[in-house]
Protein backbone atom coordinates (compact mmCIF):
# COMPACT_ATOMS: atom_id res chain seq x y z
CA UNK A 1 0.00 0.00 0.00
CA UNK A 2 0.67 3.88 0.01
CA UNK A 3 3.02 4.65 2.59
CA UNK A 4 2.55 7.39 4.73
CA UNK A 5 3.56 9.62 7.78
CA UNK A 6 1.27 10.02 11.19
CA UNK A 7 1.76 10.83 14.78
CA UNK A 8 2.20 8.30 17.13
CA UNK A 9 -1.70 7.43 18.76
CA UNK A 10 -2.80 5.49 21.28
CA UNK A 11 -3.99 2.18 20.79
CA UNK A 12 -7.70 3.18 20.53
CA UNK A 13 -6.80 6.04 18.28
CA UNK A 14 -4.76 4.27 16.22
CA UNK A 15 -7.51 1.61 15.44
CA UNK A 16 -10.03 4.67 14.84
CA UNK A 17 -7.79 5.78 12.09
CA UNK A 18 -7.54 2.62 10.42
CA UNK A 19 -11.10 2.30 10.65
CA UNK A 20 -11.80 5.66 9.08
CA UNK A 21 -9.07 4.96 6.10
CA UNK A 22 -10.65 1.88 5.13
CA UNK A 23 -14.42 2.47 5.60
CA UNK A 24 -14.57 6.76 4.95
CA UNK A 25 -15.82 7.66 8.00
CA UNK A 26 -14.44 8.07 11.74
CA UNK A 27 -16.00 5.71 14.15
CA UNK A 28 -17.09 6.10 17.93
CA UNK A 29 -15.86 3.61 20.22
CA UNK A 30 -19.49 1.92 20.47
CA UNK A 31 -19.52 1.39 16.98
CA UNK A 32 -19.36 -1.78 14.86
CA UNK A 33 -17.06 -3.04 12.10
CA UNK A 34 -19.40 -4.25 10.00
CA UNK A 35 -22.38 -1.78 10.44
CA UNK A 36 -20.06 0.73 9.55
CA UNK A 37 -19.82 -1.57 6.25
CA UNK A 38 -16.87 -3.57 6.55
CA UNK A 39 -16.91 -6.75 4.77
CA UNK A 40 -14.49 -9.93 4.65
CA UNK A 41 -12.49 -8.04 1.83
CA UNK A 42 -11.57 -4.93 4.39
CA UNK A 43 -11.43 -7.05 7.21
CA UNK A 44 -8.58 -8.29 5.77
CA UNK A 45 -6.96 -5.05 5.06
CA UNK A 46 -7.71 -3.79 8.58
CA UNK A 47 -5.64 -7.18 10.29
CA UNK A 48 -2.43 -6.20 8.19
CA UNK A 49 -2.70 -2.59 9.33
CA UNK A 50 -3.05 -3.60 12.93
CA UNK A 51 -0.14 -5.86 12.50
CA UNK A 52 1.48 -3.14 10.83
CA UNK A 53 0.98 -0.23 13.04
CA UNK A 54 0.72 -2.35 16.01
CA UNK A 55 2.67 -5.05 15.82
CA UNK A 56 -0.06 -7.25 17.31
CA UNK A 57 -1.20 -10.33 15.18
CA UNK A 58 -5.08 -10.63 14.99
CA UNK A 59 -7.46 -13.10 13.56
CA UNK A 60 -10.75 -12.92 11.30
CA UNK A 61 -11.96 -14.61 13.91
CA UNK A 62 -11.47 -12.27 16.51
CA UNK A 63 -12.65 -9.39 14.10
CA UNK A 64 -15.64 -11.36 13.69
CA UNK A 65 -16.16 -11.97 17.76
CA UNK A 66 -14.49 -8.40 18.48
CA UNK A 67 -15.92 -6.18 15.98
CA UNK A 68 -17.00 -2.46 18.35
CA UNK A 69 -14.37 -0.56 18.08
CA UNK A 70 -13.62 -0.69 22.21
CA UNK A 71 -13.50 -4.21 22.15
CA UNK A 72 -10.88 -4.26 19.70
CA UNK A 73 -9.14 -1.79 20.96
CA UNK A 74 -8.81 -3.53 24.33
CA UNK A 75 -8.38 -6.68 22.50
CA UNK A 76 -5.35 -5.29 21.16
CA UNK A 77 -3.70 -3.80 24.56
CA UNK A 78 -4.32 -7.00 26.55
CA UNK A 79 -2.76 -8.84 23.59
CA UNK A 80 0.60 -6.93 24.61
CA UNK A 81 3.96 -5.98 23.74
CA UNK A 82 2.59 -3.39 20.99
CA UNK A 83 5.74 -1.63 21.23
CA UNK A 84 8.24 -4.71 21.30
CA UNK A 85 6.31 -6.55 18.65
CA UNK A 86 8.85 -8.27 15.60
CA UNK A 87 8.71 -6.63 13.00
CA UNK A 88 6.73 -8.51 9.98
CA UNK A 89 8.80 -10.35 8.05
CA UNK A 90 9.44 -9.11 4.00
CA UNK A 91 7.98 -11.38 1.97
CA UNK A 92 9.74 -13.21 -0.99
CA UNK A 93 10.26 -11.10 -4.14
CA UNK A 94 10.35 -13.18 -7.10
CA UNK A 95 12.89 -12.37 -9.98
CA UNK A 96 11.18 -10.70 -12.97
CA UNK A 97 11.42 -11.52 -16.25
CA UNK A 98 11.20 -14.65 -18.76
CA UNK A 99 12.04 -16.76 -15.46
CA UNK A 100 9.48 -19.40 -15.31
CA UNK A 101 7.40 -19.83 -11.83
CA UNK A 102 3.93 -21.80 -10.72
CA UNK A 103 0.79 -19.86 -10.67
CA UNK A 104 -0.72 -20.04 -7.27
CA UNK A 105 -3.70 -22.37 -6.52
CA UNK A 106 -7.12 -19.39 -7.06
CA UNK A 107 -5.43 -19.39 -10.62
CA UNK A 108 -4.53 -22.98 -11.23
CA UNK A 109 -8.13 -24.17 -10.17
CA UNK A 110 -9.60 -21.03 -12.85
CA UNK A 111 -7.70 -22.65 -15.61
CA UNK A 112 -9.01 -26.22 -14.80
CA UNK A 113 -12.83 -24.83 -14.91
CA UNK A 114 -12.41 -22.58 -17.74
CA UNK A 115 -10.63 -26.18 -19.57
CA UNK A 116 -13.60 -27.96 -18.40
CA UNK A 117 -16.47 -24.85 -19.91
CA UNK A 118 -14.32 -24.77 -23.22
CA UNK A 119 -14.97 -28.72 -23.51
CA UNK A 120 -11.60 -29.44 -23.48
CA UNK A 121 -10.82 -26.90 -26.46
CA UNK A 122 -7.99 -24.77 -24.60
CA UNK A 123 -8.28 -22.40 -22.09
CA UNK A 124 -6.90 -19.75 -23.85
CA UNK A 125 -9.97 -18.87 -24.96
CA UNK A 126 -11.92 -18.73 -21.98
CA UNK A 127 -10.56 -15.92 -20.54
CA UNK A 128 -12.29 -14.58 -17.60
CA UNK A 129 -12.36 -10.65 -17.30
CA UNK A 130 -13.18 -7.90 -14.35
CA UNK A 131 -14.18 -4.55 -15.36
CA UNK A 132 -15.51 -1.77 -14.27
CA UNK A 133 -16.53 2.01 -15.99
CA UNK A 134 -16.85 5.25 -14.15
CA UNK A 135 -18.28 8.45 -15.31
CA UNK A 136 -15.96 11.53 -14.25
CA UNK A 137 -17.29 14.95 -14.03
CA UNK A 138 -14.85 17.82 -13.72
CA UNK A 139 -11.54 19.40 -15.00
CA UNK A 140 -9.92 15.98 -15.57
CA UNK A 141 -6.29 15.75 -16.59
CA UNK A 142 -5.93 12.72 -19.10
CA UNK A 143 -1.98 13.40 -18.57
CA UNK A 144 -1.95 12.92 -15.16
CA UNK A 145 -4.33 10.10 -15.33
CA UNK A 146 -1.57 8.50 -17.77
CA UNK A 147 0.82 8.60 -15.79
CA UNK A 148 -0.87 7.36 -12.69
CA UNK A 149 -1.67 4.38 -15.04
CA UNK A 150 1.78 3.53 -16.03
CA UNK A 151 3.20 3.83 -13.00
CA UNK A 152 0.79 1.40 -11.09
CA UNK A 153 1.17 -0.45 -14.04
CA UNK A 154 5.21 -0.78 -13.15
CA UNK A 155 4.80 -1.37 -10.06
CA UNK A 156 2.63 -4.63 -9.62
CA UNK A 157 3.96 -7.31 -12.08
CA UNK A 158 0.50 -9.45 -12.43
CA UNK A 159 -0.84 -6.70 -15.08
CA UNK A 160 2.49 -7.55 -16.73
CA UNK A 161 2.32 -11.50 -16.68
CA UNK A 162 2.29 -14.33 -19.29
CA UNK A 163 1.32 -17.53 -18.81
CA UNK A 164 2.15 -21.48 -20.49
CA UNK A 165 -0.95 -22.60 -21.85
CA UNK A 166 1.02 -26.40 -21.17
CA UNK A 167 1.43 -26.34 -17.63
CA UNK A 168 0.04 -22.90 -16.04
CA UNK A 169 3.81 -21.34 -15.28
CA UNK A 170 3.64 -17.38 -15.49
CA UNK A 171 6.83 -14.59 -16.34
CA UNK A 172 6.80 -11.27 -16.44
CA UNK A 173 7.16 -9.33 -19.32
CA UNK A 174 8.76 -6.13 -18.74
CA UNK A 175 8.57 -3.85 -21.39
CA UNK A 176 4.83 -4.97 -21.94
CA UNK A 177 2.83 -2.24 -22.86
CA UNK A 178 -0.04 -1.60 -20.04
CA UNK A 179 -1.14 2.13 -20.41
CA UNK A 180 -3.85 4.18 -21.04
CA UNK A 181 -5.64 4.48 -24.29
CA UNK A 182 -8.03 7.89 -25.23
CA UNK A 183 -10.70 6.04 -27.18
CA UNK A 184 -12.72 8.70 -30.30
CA UNK A 185 -16.30 9.21 -29.37
CA UNK A 186 -17.32 6.94 -32.33
CA UNK A 187 -15.40 3.76 -31.14
CA UNK A 188 -17.04 1.18 -29.87
CA UNK A 189 -18.25 1.25 -26.23
CA UNK A 190 -16.07 1.52 -23.55
CA UNK A 191 -17.63 -1.81 -21.56
CA UNK A 192 -17.12 -3.85 -25.01
CA UNK A 193 -13.67 -3.07 -24.89
CA UNK A 194 -13.01 -3.46 -21.46
CA UNK A 195 -14.66 -7.19 -21.35
CA UNK A 196 -12.25 -7.93 -24.77
CA UNK A 197 -10.59 -11.37 -23.82
CA UNK A 198 -7.03 -11.56 -23.05
CA UNK A 199 -4.37 -13.58 -24.55
CA UNK A 200 -3.27 -14.93 -21.86
CA UNK A 201 0.49 -15.24 -23.47
CA UNK A 202 1.14 -11.61 -24.01
CA UNK A 203 2.18 -9.98 -21.13
CA UNK A 204 -0.85 -7.01 -20.75
CA UNK A 205 -3.78 -8.25 -18.69
CA UNK A 206 -4.98 -5.14 -17.89
CA UNK A 207 -6.29 -2.50 -20.36
CA UNK A 208 -7.26 1.53 -18.97
CA UNK A 209 -9.80 3.31 -21.57
CA UNK A 210 -10.94 6.82 -21.52
CA UNK A 211 -13.53 8.74 -23.10
CA UNK A 212 -14.45 12.27 -23.31
CA UNK A 213 -17.97 12.53 -23.71
CA UNK A 214 -18.66 16.16 -22.76
CA UNK A 215 -16.58 19.42 -22.06
CA UNK A 216 -16.51 18.52 -18.28
CA UNK A 217 -17.07 15.05 -18.75
CA UNK A 218 -15.75 11.79 -19.53
CA UNK A 219 -15.58 7.65 -19.46
CA UNK A 220 -13.04 5.89 -18.23
CA UNK A 221 -13.27 1.76 -17.39
CA UNK A 222 -10.37 -1.06 -16.95
CA UNK A 223 -11.04 -4.59 -17.21
CA UNK A 224 -7.89 -7.20 -15.55
CA UNK A 225 -7.89 -10.35 -16.47
CA UNK A 226 -8.89 -12.95 -13.85
CA UNK A 227 -6.16 -15.11 -13.25
CA UNK A 228 -4.54 -12.01 -12.02
CA UNK A 229 -6.60 -10.07 -10.07
CA UNK A 230 -9.64 -10.42 -7.50
CA UNK A 231 -11.64 -7.78 -6.14
CA UNK A 232 -9.44 -6.80 -3.01
CA UNK A 233 -6.33 -6.15 -5.76
CA UNK A 234 -9.09 -4.12 -8.29
CA UNK A 235 -9.61 -1.84 -5.42
CA UNK A 236 -5.60 -1.80 -4.91
CA UNK A 237 -5.25 -0.55 -7.92
CA UNK A 238 -7.42 2.58 -7.93
CA UNK A 239 -6.50 3.40 -4.78
CA UNK A 240 -3.02 3.78 -5.93
CA UNK A 241 -4.01 5.41 -9.17
CA UNK A 242 -6.03 7.69 -7.01
CA UNK A 243 -3.17 8.95 -4.82
CA UNK A 244 -0.63 8.78 -7.53
CA UNK A 245 -3.33 11.07 -9.75
CA UNK A 246 -3.48 13.47 -7.03
CA UNK A 247 0.60 14.18 -6.99
CA UNK A 248 0.16 14.47 -10.56
CA UNK A 249 -2.20 17.46 -10.29
CA UNK A 250 -1.34 18.97 -7.60
CA UNK A 251 2.45 18.83 -8.62
CA UNK A 252 3.28 17.40 -5.25
CA UNK A 253 5.91 14.57 -4.47
CA UNK A 254 4.39 11.10 -5.75
CA UNK A 255 3.51 8.57 -2.69
CA UNK A 256 6.05 6.77 -1.67
CA UNK A 257 5.47 3.53 -2.56
CA UNK A 258 6.57 0.35 -0.52
CA UNK A 259 7.72 -2.97 -1.77
CA UNK A 260 5.12 -4.76 -2.93
CA UNK A 261 4.73 -8.70 -2.79
CA UNK A 262 4.66 -9.23 -6.49
CA UNK A 263 2.22 -11.57 -7.64
CA UNK A 264 5.25 -14.37 -9.19
CA UNK A 265 5.45 -14.87 -5.17
CA UNK A 266 2.33 -15.89 -4.25
CA UNK A 267 2.28 -19.48 -5.27
CA UNK A 268 5.96 -19.70 -3.25
CA UNK A 269 4.65 -18.32 -0.11
CA UNK A 270 1.13 -20.61 -0.81
CA UNK A 271 3.79 -23.97 -0.80
CA UNK A 272 5.72 -22.22 2.29
CA UNK A 273 2.49 -21.91 4.61
CA UNK A 274 0.49 -25.52 3.33
CA UNK A 275 4.01 -26.93 4.51
CA UNK A 276 4.46 -25.19 7.72
CA UNK A 277 2.77 -26.53 10.97
CA UNK A 278 -0.23 -23.74 11.05
CA UNK A 279 -0.71 -25.13 7.70
CA UNK A 280 -0.80 -28.83 8.78
CA UNK A 281 -3.27 -27.58 11.33
CA UNK A 282 -5.79 -26.09 8.65
CA UNK A 283 -5.22 -29.16 6.56
CA UNK A 284 -6.15 -31.22 9.00
CA UNK A 285 -9.34 -29.22 10.09
CA UNK A 286 -10.78 -29.28 6.77
CA UNK A 287 -9.96 -32.95 6.27
CA UNK A 288 -12.38 -33.53 9.46
CA UNK A 289 -14.95 -31.32 8.48
CA UNK A 290 -15.08 -33.46 5.29
CA UNK A 291 -15.81 -36.56 7.28
CA UNK A 292 -13.95 -39.10 4.54
CA UNK A 293 -15.75 -38.04 2.10
CA UNK A 294 -15.91 -34.61 -0.73
CA UNK A 295 -15.05 -31.57 0.48
CA UNK A 296 -17.98 -30.21 -1.28
CA UNK A 297 -21.48 -32.03 -2.07
CA UNK A 298 -23.44 -31.26 -4.65
CA UNK A 299 -27.40 -29.97 -3.64
CA UNK A 300 -30.29 -30.51 -6.42
CA UNK A 301 -32.89 -27.33 -7.11
CA UNK A 302 -36.34 -28.30 -8.61
CA UNK A 303 -36.04 -28.70 -12.37
CA UNK A 304 -32.47 -27.96 -12.25
CA UNK A 305 -30.28 -29.49 -14.95
CA UNK A 306 -26.28 -29.16 -16.11
CA UNK A 307 -26.00 -26.26 -18.58
CA UNK A 308 -24.04 -26.83 -21.70
CA UNK A 309 -22.09 -25.16 -24.13
CA UNK A 310 -22.70 -21.75 -24.15
CA UNK A 311 -25.24 -21.52 -21.53
CA UNK A 312 -22.34 -21.39 -18.91
CA UNK A 313 -21.69 -17.81 -20.21
CA UNK A 314 -24.93 -16.40 -20.51
CA UNK A 315 -26.31 -15.37 -17.16
CA UNK A 316 -29.20 -15.10 -15.62
CA UNK A 317 -30.30 -12.27 -13.01
CA UNK A 318 -32.75 -11.45 -10.69
CA UNK A 319 -32.56 -8.08 -8.65
CA UNK A 320 -34.73 -8.36 -5.46
CA UNK A 321 -34.77 -4.93 -3.69
CA UNK A 322 -34.93 -5.39 0.59
CA UNK A 323 -37.44 -2.11 1.89
CA UNK A 324 -34.67 -0.04 4.27
CA UNK A 325 -37.04 -0.88 7.47
CA UNK A 326 -35.62 -4.52 6.81
CA UNK A 327 -32.33 -3.17 6.48
CA UNK A 328 -32.84 -1.00 9.92
CA UNK A 329 -33.41 -3.78 11.93
CA UNK A 330 -30.90 -5.78 10.28
CA UNK A 331 -28.62 -3.10 10.86
CA UNK A 332 -29.28 -3.03 14.88
CA UNK A 333 -28.62 -6.56 15.29
CA UNK A 334 -25.15 -6.23 13.19
CA UNK A 335 -22.37 -6.30 15.44
CA UNK A 336 -23.97 -7.65 18.42
CA UNK A 337 -23.10 -10.73 19.54
CA UNK A 338 -21.19 -11.56 16.42
CA UNK A 339 -24.24 -10.95 13.83
CA UNK A 340 -22.40 -9.27 11.23
CA UNK A 341 -24.11 -8.97 8.30
CA UNK A 342 -22.71 -12.35 6.50
CA UNK A 343 -23.44 -14.06 9.43
CA UNK A 344 -27.50 -12.80 9.12
CA UNK A 345 -27.25 -12.95 4.97
CA UNK A 346 -25.91 -16.41 5.37
CA UNK A 347 -28.78 -17.74 7.82
CA UNK A 348 -31.62 -16.60 6.20
CA UNK A 349 -30.37 -17.86 3.23
CA UNK A 350 -29.86 -21.39 4.11
CA UNK A 351 -32.74 -21.50 5.78
CA UNK A 352 -34.97 -20.54 2.66
CA UNK A 353 -32.61 -22.46 0.50
CA UNK A 354 -33.19 -25.49 2.82
CA UNK A 355 -37.00 -25.16 3.11
CA UNK A 356 -36.89 -24.73 -1.30
CA UNK A 357 -35.32 -28.15 -1.57
CA UNK A 358 -35.81 -30.18 1.34
CA UNK A 359 -32.13 -30.20 1.80
CA UNK A 360 -30.70 -32.12 5.65
CA UNK A 361 -27.80 -29.52 4.77
CA UNK A 362 -27.33 -26.66 2.19
CA UNK A 363 -23.72 -26.31 1.27
CA UNK A 364 -22.70 -22.84 0.62
CA UNK A 365 -19.23 -21.53 -0.60
CA UNK A 366 -18.48 -17.75 1.32
CA UNK A 367 -15.72 -16.17 -1.20
CA UNK A 368 -13.31 -14.28 1.50
CA UNK A 369 -10.27 -11.88 0.66
CA UNK A 370 -7.91 -14.52 1.93
CA UNK A 371 -4.75 -11.99 2.69
CA UNK A 372 -4.20 -13.11 6.13
CA UNK A 373 -0.79 -14.17 5.05
CA UNK A 374 2.37 -11.39 5.91
CA UNK A 375 2.85 -9.68 2.87
CA UNK A 376 -0.21 -10.17 0.86
CA UNK A 377 -2.34 -7.25 2.01
CA UNK A 378 -1.13 -5.00 -0.86
CA UNK A 379 -0.64 -7.45 -3.81
CA UNK A 380 -2.53 -7.37 -7.00
CA UNK A 381 -2.99 -11.19 -7.79
CA UNK A 382 -6.02 -13.29 -7.54
CA UNK A 383 -6.26 -14.77 -3.78
CA UNK A 384 -9.68 -15.08 -3.21
CA UNK A 385 -10.83 -18.42 -1.55
CA UNK A 386 -14.31 -20.02 -0.89
CA UNK A 387 -15.37 -21.47 2.40
CA UNK A 388 -16.97 -24.44 1.86
CA UNK A 389 -19.61 -24.93 4.69
CA UNK A 390 -22.40 -27.33 4.76
CA UNK A 391 -24.80 -25.66 7.26
CA UNK A 392 -27.28 -27.53 9.12
CA UNK A 393 -31.00 -26.70 7.73
CA UNK A 394 -32.70 -25.54 11.09
CA UNK A 395 -35.66 -24.80 9.50
CA UNK A 396 -38.11 -25.40 12.73
CA UNK A 397 -35.04 -23.28 14.70
CA UNK A 398 -35.52 -19.50 16.00
CA UNK A 399 -32.87 -17.12 14.06
CA UNK A 400 -31.27 -16.28 17.27
CA UNK A 401 -30.75 -20.01 17.60
CA UNK A 402 -30.14 -20.21 13.79
CA UNK A 403 -27.64 -17.20 13.81
CA UNK A 404 -25.68 -19.16 17.00
CA UNK A 405 -24.82 -22.19 15.24
CA UNK A 406 -24.26 -20.27 12.12
CA UNK A 407 -21.66 -18.10 13.57
CA UNK A 408 -19.81 -20.70 15.20
CA UNK A 409 -19.08 -22.97 12.00
CA UNK A 410 -18.19 -19.59 10.23
CA UNK A 411 -15.74 -18.96 12.94
CA UNK A 412 -14.59 -22.29 13.06
CA UNK A 413 -13.67 -21.62 8.87
CA UNK A 414 -12.33 -18.82 8.97
CA UNK A 415 -10.02 -19.56 11.37
CA UNK A 416 -8.63 -22.26 9.36
CA UNK A 417 -9.34 -19.79 6.08
CA UNK A 418 -5.60 -19.49 5.00
CA UNK A 419 -5.13 -22.91 4.19
CA UNK A 420 -5.95 -22.70 -0.02
CA UNK A 421 -9.44 -23.89 -0.57
CA UNK A 422 -8.46 -25.02 -4.49
CA UNK A 423 -5.71 -26.81 -2.84
CA UNK A 424 -8.29 -28.59 -0.46
CA UNK A 425 -10.56 -29.58 -3.21
CA UNK A 426 -8.06 -31.24 -5.49
CA UNK A 427 -6.65 -33.06 -2.49
CA UNK A 428 -10.02 -33.56 -1.01
CA UNK A 429 -12.42 -34.93 -3.93
CA UNK A 430 -12.18 -37.50 -6.36
CA UNK A 431 -10.32 -37.26 -9.45
CA UNK A 432 -12.98 -35.62 -11.24
CA UNK A 433 -12.93 -32.86 -8.54
CA UNK A 434 -12.83 -29.68 -11.73
CA UNK A 435 -16.29 -31.19 -12.94
CA UNK A 436 -18.90 -28.45 -11.80
CA UNK A 437 -21.73 -31.37 -10.78
CA UNK A 438 -18.76 -32.09 -7.62
CA UNK A 439 -19.61 -28.74 -6.26
CA UNK A 440 -21.91 -27.10 -4.23
CA UNK A 441 -24.50 -24.76 -6.37
CA UNK A 442 -25.07 -22.02 -4.16
CA UNK A 443 -22.38 -19.06 -3.60
CA UNK A 444 -23.18 -15.79 -1.32
CA UNK A 445 -21.13 -13.45 -1.65
CA UNK A 446 -21.48 -10.13 0.49
CA UNK A 447 -20.80 -6.29 -0.71
CA UNK A 448 -21.22 -3.45 1.87
CA UNK A 449 -18.78 -0.98 0.65
CA UNK A 450 -20.87 1.82 -0.76
CA UNK A 451 -17.67 3.88 -1.46
CA UNK A 452 -16.70 4.88 -4.66
CA UNK A 453 -13.12 2.97 -5.21
CA UNK A 454 -11.89 5.58 -7.71
CA UNK A 455 -10.98 9.05 -6.33
CA UNK A 456 -10.20 11.92 -8.95
CA UNK A 457 -8.46 15.09 -7.46
CA UNK A 458 -11.04 17.97 -8.53
CA UNK A 459 -13.33 16.00 -10.10
CA UNK A 460 -16.84 14.22 -9.39
CA UNK A 461 -16.64 10.24 -10.20
CA UNK A 462 -19.59 7.98 -10.04
CA UNK A 463 -20.13 4.38 -10.87
CA UNK A 464 -21.35 2.96 -14.01
CA UNK A 465 -23.56 -0.28 -14.35
CA UNK A 466 -21.34 -3.36 -14.12
CA UNK A 467 -20.96 -5.41 -17.35
CA UNK A 468 -22.87 -8.63 -17.30
CA UNK A 469 -21.84 -12.18 -18.09
CA UNK A 470 -20.46 -15.09 -16.62
CA UNK A 471 -21.60 -16.24 -13.48
CA UNK A 472 -19.63 -18.94 -12.34
CA UNK A 473 -20.38 -22.66 -11.60
CA UNK A 474 -24.32 -22.57 -10.50
CA UNK A 475 -26.64 -20.04 -8.31
CA UNK A 476 -24.90 -17.12 -7.22
CA UNK A 477 -26.05 -14.58 -4.45
CA UNK A 478 -24.93 -11.06 -4.17
CA UNK A 479 -25.53 -8.64 -1.83
CA UNK A 480 -24.89 -4.93 -1.25
CA UNK A 481 -25.81 -3.33 1.71
CA UNK A 482 -26.65 0.40 2.26
CA UNK A 483 -27.98 2.90 4.23
CA UNK A 484 -30.95 3.09 2.32
CA UNK A 485 -31.84 -0.44 1.72
CA UNK A 486 -30.25 -3.45 0.31
CA UNK A 487 -29.95 -4.80 -3.35
CA UNK A 488 -29.26 -8.40 -3.53
CA UNK A 489 -29.26 -10.90 -7.11
CA UNK A 490 -29.36 -14.11 -7.60
CA UNK A 491 -27.99 -15.29 -10.83
CA UNK A 492 -26.70 -18.25 -12.06
CA UNK A 493 -25.96 -19.88 -15.77
CA UNK A 494 -28.57 -19.72 -18.32
CA UNK A 495 -30.97 -22.99 -18.41
CA UNK A 496 -29.64 -24.27 -14.89
CA UNK A 497 -33.12 -23.42 -13.07
CA UNK A 498 -36.54 -23.03 -14.95
CA UNK A 499 -37.72 -19.56 -14.98
CA UNK A 500 -40.28 -20.18 -12.67
CA UNK A 501 -38.23 -21.77 -10.00
CA UNK A 502 -35.18 -19.02 -10.54
CA UNK A 503 -38.00 -16.65 -9.51
CA UNK A 504 -39.88 -18.17 -6.85
CA UNK A 505 -36.19 -19.01 -5.13
CA UNK A 506 -35.23 -15.46 -5.71
CA UNK A 507 -38.45 -14.43 -3.38
CA UNK A 508 -37.86 -16.89 -1.31
CA UNK A 509 -34.72 -15.68 -0.36
CA UNK A 510 -36.34 -12.07 0.65
CA UNK A 511 -39.06 -13.72 2.49
CA UNK A 512 -36.36 -15.47 4.60
CA UNK A 513 -34.54 -12.03 5.26
CA UNK A 514 -37.47 -9.98 5.93
CA UNK A 515 -38.69 -13.02 8.43
CA UNK A 516 -35.08 -12.98 10.38
CA UNK A 517 -35.40 -9.23 10.63
CA UNK A 518 -38.65 -9.42 12.00
CA UNK A 519 -37.64 -12.26 14.48
CA UNK A 520 -34.81 -10.20 15.51
CA UNK A 521 -36.77 -7.12 15.90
Amino acid sequence: MIADERPKLSVPATIADIWERLLGSRPEPGSSFFEMGGSSLTAVRLLARIRRELGVELTLTEIITHPQLAAMATLVETRGAVADAPAEPAPVIAAAGRHPVNANQAARLMRARRALAAGGGGWNTTTSVIAAGYRIEGDLDPAALSAAVAAVARRHDGLRAAFSLDDLTQWVVPAAAVELEIVEADGPPLVELATLPFDLGSGVLARFLLRRTGPREHEFWFGVEHLVADRLAVRILLEEISQVYRACVTGGPLPELSEPLQNQAVGHLEEQFCASAAGRRAYDWWARSAGGGPLWRELKYPGSRQPIGDEWEHGVTHQVEVDAGTVATLAANAGQDGATWLLVSLAALTVAVAERTGADRVPVLVPIGNRQLPGTESVVSFLTTNLALEVPALREAEPPDVLKQVRELLVDALTHGAYPAQRLIRELTPQDWGHPRRHPVLYLDLDSTVACDLELAGCTVGDLPEPGGAVGWGIWIWMRAAAEGMRFELRHPRGYLPPQESAELAQAVLRGIVRFADALN
